[in-house]
């Protein structure tokens, strides 16, 4: 049995927002303070292959992008001060995450949503004040959602996603 099991069979009444880290508030986390080319290309990342949950972020990678995964954990250490973890799972796919809530109730703040594709989430609209927070975001999100195809008369770019009003936005 846990020590928390423990504590209930013993009649003590556990205490856990004294616990160290509770529900991953973090005071070693940073916020960024305004909006950079990195902050919109970290949306661009999350809306297209991240995911939020009520305390982490996370982002699920391909099998063959080794390099773009140590180029996510940078860009999250730089944005938030914190080392981000990354496990393989089967098939070789990389998931990169950390916890905090305070972040995600800040990326919450920015027009994310836990559930992308029920809600429709679209381009958070700080993210048209600059030429240079457009091409961060669209760096981000084709890196994630994007790609490329050589046709028989030039080349072709895609974008796959199921959130329409997103796809019409990168439009």
């Amino acid at each position: 049995s846990t020590v928390y099991d423990r504590l209930l069979r013993l009649d003590i009444t556990p205490i856990r927002s004294k616990k160290l880290r509770f529900n991953n508030k973090r005071n070693d986390i940073s916020i960024p303070k305004g909006y950079s080319q990195e902050l919109s290309e970290f949306i661009g990342i999350m809306l297209g292959d991240g995911h939020l949950t009520p305390t982490q972020v996370t982002v699920t990678l391909g099998n063959k992008e080794e390099s773009y995964v140590r180029y996510v954990t940078r860009l999250i250490n730089k944005l938030f001060n914190i080392q981000p973890k990354v496990i393989i799972r089967k098939g070789g796919y990389h998931i990169v995450y950390f916890g905090s809530t305070v972040v995600v109730l800040w990326l919450l703040s920015m027009g994310l949503v836990f559930n992308k594709v029920k809600n429709q989430v679209n381009v958070p609209s700080w993210v048209f004040a600059s030429n240079d927070y457009i091409k961060g975001f669209l760096k981000g999100f084709f890196d994630t959602d994007g790609s490329i195809y050589k046709l028989r008369f030039g080349v072709q770019l895609a974008f796959t996603n199921r959130s329409l009003p997103l796809l019409d936005s990168v439009r």
